[in-house]
């Protein structure tokens, strides 16, 4: 074998098994198939030798091995029905990769079935893994061939799971109307299949027992309905001891098969049922017979007022001060066997049930006395019904949030949950009820065939009425397409009026306090000439198109000519000048093809530049000092800390204010020498403006060229004349003068302030504080700010190689990216949050033109850089 490479890594100290550790590592090369390679690994040390051994066998071809067995929890290799299937599956794979499992069934993918849930148990990274099929809930649709899809780097293999299902068949009970009757969905939410069911009285309804089974039945099922009476009162306790032993009383239902599919049979019932006697309910049993009789499914009907046998009685209207609200609650005692009240008076929460004798403050048997009338009775009529009513005294705005709430405990939680139901106490000054507009009683209106009509029935008033519509005597409801009822069944429209639509209508306006209003609307719709009625439409409709059309052709005009004269603007700044103009030409310098490097495009949004401009020009103020603050200026530009929106706080970099705020004009009165002056100023103004622009573009272009990088300022955003569509709405493109650009903020300052302000380390303070990127390490919520910093570390010689290695990395990268930054020091490199470094400051960065200092210094013995003039005319 040939030996590639030898690594052996310096001890590492682990802080949490104090335990030393070293890694060496071999590359080998010249394998040979068919052969067997035995590798020792020995350490020697003050304690002793040490070895390990293995064996590595080479192939000439790829393996997949795959094995699945059940796991040692399924006894006998059968499942039960309703359990879960557990499979360990075992692969081996040459060469060693990570793999693929994908589980199907009929050509159906199983990835989305929550029932299927494959578990790796080995994460070790080596050839042979190993995994954990579990099948949730298995039913006797799991009988069929389940297909395991094993895939590796380069191979791919497929198994075959069936499952033996143990059990019998499994059922549930619906009850359906004759005329609704459908394939009733599968229910597996209770697993007692006991499911009340209330009917009102005369109400016909079928039975259904819905059985799920094995696939390979050679016969029809044996499964019948047996059906018997009960009293009411006793229905629900003796249903859960009824067994399918046929007894007096009992009737065998006549029932028709329905299958739904291979595993799913639908028994019906031949006849309807319907309760006729208020005091008698019906019990189903549906049962199997094989070996004996089996109970699969059991149901009851019951007869009550409504299905839930909980009712509430609320008020009717809105309440207002001055009224006394009345909160009812019922209860079946069938279902239910107490009855519980909540009253909440905005401070306190009471309860009391139907059996308390006195209220008691809820969660505690400490009584309390309560200004709430109680009354609490039972009614027995075949079914026993506990009712409770409370009663308030007058209320009063402060009533207001206060609440009732009823709630219903049933006799079988597990089966049948608890029910309540909440009324929250809100209360308004009362005003009288009246209509809005002053109408007649009647009032009688002549449409013709094909208009619209309007019925308004507004009003002001509290307690809110309840509205109703009448058509002559019968009700009119929103279900009527012809009709169109606004919020509040307030008005009434027609449209497209018919001759049918004749006739007498009546609003009615009722709050139990105020006398019923009525408004009726007498309506008669006569035939009409249906040609110049469209000939009208059709008018109509042409002048209103002409309208719109010459609106948005004066808009169009309007935006057009602004737009074009933007373009102008943008195309005689400084920053179009600069704009690529061409595809480089790799056989000029680098710095000469600067021009034709197209600035970024990532714009600042409107919401920041003006932000920005506002804080410069003095049109705004920050709300706090940190939003917007000077962090330096120098002979080309200014730095600022601002916050702005959608980036937060970061640096902005302006051109100087002697370049933005500067306006100079011509002065008439002025002699002739005086307007020569003016006009060398301007002039000189022009030309150190024009050379800074110059200068903050070339900086954008080379940190834009830059790109991304830990130990490099990033450039965020830029702002320079442009043209946009949406600046014609925010006031035009910005001036060259206006321009900067976004970087990230460092906010710890510069590396030259951190070296003059950190103290000098000695032997006293390295006994006491640690060095600073030690207590980044180990407490970084200690160094939350630079003077805690200060304060808790010192500077240690690797904390200072560390600081020169991360701008070492940042001068590489822009090596690699053909940059020079020409002005390294200590000013000129920033500390962050975290205290890494990052190279800032590229107004005097250029361009090498070779691909890397080494290429050159190796052809040369020394490396050419680009020129750049920096000198600004005062």
């Amino acid at each position: 074998l040939s030996l590639i490479l030898n690594h052996t890594e310096k001890p590492v100290f682990n802080l949490k098994t104090q335990v030393y550790n070293r890694n060496s590592s071999i590359t080998l090369h010249g394998f040979k198939p068919k052969h067997v390679y035995r590798f020792y690994c020995v350490r020697v040390s003050d304690h002793g030798l040490y070895s390990h051994s293995i064996d590595i066998t080479c192939v000439d071809t790829p393996l997949l091995d795959v094995e699945i067995d059940l796991n040692e929890s399924n006894v006998d290799k059968k499942i039960s029905y309703g359990s879960i299937s557990v499979h360990d599956i075992s692969i081996y794979t040459i060469p060693r990769s990570s793999v693929i499992i994908e589980l199907s069934r009929d050509g159906i993918s199983l990835a989305n079935d929550k029932r299927f849930e494959i578990l790796s148990t080995n994460n070790q990274e080596n050839q042979y893994l190993e995994y954990v099929l579990k099948i949730h809930n298995v039913t006797f649709e799991d009988e069929k061939d389940l297909k395991i899809t094993v895939k590796s780097s380069l191979l791919e293999k497929t198994e075959i799971i069936k499952l033996a299902i143990i059990g019998d068949p499994v059922g549930q009970f619906s009850f359906t109307t004759e005329q609704e009757f459908s394939v009733i969905p599968w229910r597996d939410e209770n697993n007692l299949n006991i499911y009340s069911y209330g009917v009102s009285e005369y109400d016909s309804y079928c039975i259904v027992c819905t059985i799920r089974h094995r696939s390979n039945i050679q016969q029809p099922l044996n499964v019948y309905i047996q059906y018997s009476t009960c009293s009411i009162d006793d229905c629900l306790s003796n249903l859960i001891d009824k067994t399918c032993q046929i007894s007096s009383g009992t009737t065998l239902m006549n029932t028709i098969s329905n299958p739904i599919n291979n595993y799913q049979t639908q028994f019906v019932s031949n006849d309807s049922h319907k309760l006729t006697a208020s005091s008698i309910g019906h019990q189903y049993l549906c049962c199997y017979q094989e070996n004996g009789l089996i109970n699969i499914a059991k149901g009851i009907t019951i007869l009550s007022r409504n299905h839930n046998m909980f009712y509430v009685n609320r008020p009717e209207f809105s309440l207002v001060k001055g009224d006394i609200l009345t909160y009812s609650c019922e209860g079946h005692q069938l279902i239910y066997n107490n009855l519980q009240i909540i009253y909440n008076d905005g401070y306190s929460t009471y309860e009391r049930t139907y059996f308390d004798k006195e209220w008691h403050l809820k969660g505690t048997n400490q009584v309390k006395h309560v200004d709430i009338s109680w009354n609490s009775t039972i009614k027995y009529q075949y079914i026993r019904i506990m009712k409770i009513e409370v009663k308030t005294s007058p209320l009063g705005m402060i009533d207001n949030n206060k609440y009732f709430q009823c709630i219903g405990l049933s006799k079988q939680p597990n089966i049948i949950p608890n029910v309540n139901d909440t009324y929250f106490i809100n209360i308004d000054d009362p005003l009288p009820l009246q209509f809005k507009n002053y109408l007649q009683t009647v009032s009688h209106l002549n449409r013709k065939t094909g208009d619209n009509v309007e019925f308004d029935c507004k009003f002001d008033g509290r307690p809110k009425p309840k509205l109703s519509w009448f058509k002559g005597k019968v009700p009119l409801n929103n279900q009527d397409s012809t009709l169109k009822f606004a919020d509040n069944n307030e008005s009434i429209t027609i449209n497209r009026l018919q001759a049918s639509d004749t006739g007498y209508y009546t609003c009615e306006l009722n709050n139990g306090h105020d006398i019923t209003l009525r408004r009726s609307f007498d309506l008669r719709v006569q035939g009409t000439n249906t040609y110049s009625k469209f000939g009208r439409l059709t008018g109509i409709f042409v002048l209103i198109s002409s309208v719109i059309v010459l609106i948005m052709l004066i808009l169009l005009i309007t935006v057009g000519t602004k737009y074009f004269q933007m373009k102008r603007i943008v195309k005689k700044s400084i920053f179009s000048e600069h704009q690529s103009t061409g595809p480089v030409d790799k056989s000029q310098s680098a710095m000469s093809q600067l021009t034709r490097i197209p600035l970024p495009d990532n714009f600042a949004s409107t919401h920041q530049i003006r932000t920005l401009l506002g804080y410069l020009n003095g049109d705004d103020l920050p709300e706090t000092s940190d939003d917007f603050k000077e962090l330096g200026r120098g002979q080309f530009g200014v730095v600022y800390q601002v916050r702005l929106p959608e980036v937060g706080l970061v640096a902005a970099k302006t051109l100087p204010d002697t370049i933005r705020q500067t306006k100079h004009g011509r002065n008439k009165g002025k002699k002739n020498h005086d307007l020569e002056e003016n006009e060398g100023m301007i002039s000189n103004h022009e030309i150190r403006k024009k050379k800074a622009a110059e200068m903050l573009i070339d900086e954008i272009k080379v940190m834009n060229k830059a790109g991304k990088h830990v130990n490099i300022v990033a450039l965020k955003k830029v702002a320079y004349p442009e043209t946009r569509f949406k600046l014609l709405f925010h006031g035009g493109p910005i001036r060259d003068e206006d321009s900067f650009y976004l970087m990230e903020l460092c906010g710890r300052g510069s590396l030259e302030n951190l070296l003059k302000n950190f103290p000098k380390s000695s032997s006293n303070s390295s006994q006491e504080k640690l060095s600073l990127y030690e207590t980044l390490s180990k407490q970084p919520q200690l160094l939350t700010t630079v003077h805690e910093a200060y304060e808790r570390c010192i500077l240690t010689v690797d904390d200072l190689k560390l600081a020169a290695y991360q701008v070492a990395r940042g001068v590489d990268y822009l090596n690699r990216r053909q940059i020079v930054h020409c002005d390294i020091a200590a000013r000129n490199v920033l500390v962050d949050a975290r205290y890494i470094m990052k190279i800032c400051d590229f107004g005097l960065a250029t361009w090498t033109t070779y691909k890397n200092y080494r290429e050159q210094f190796i052809q040369n013995h020394s490396v050419q850089l680009e020129k750049k003039n920096v000198c600004i005319r005062s």
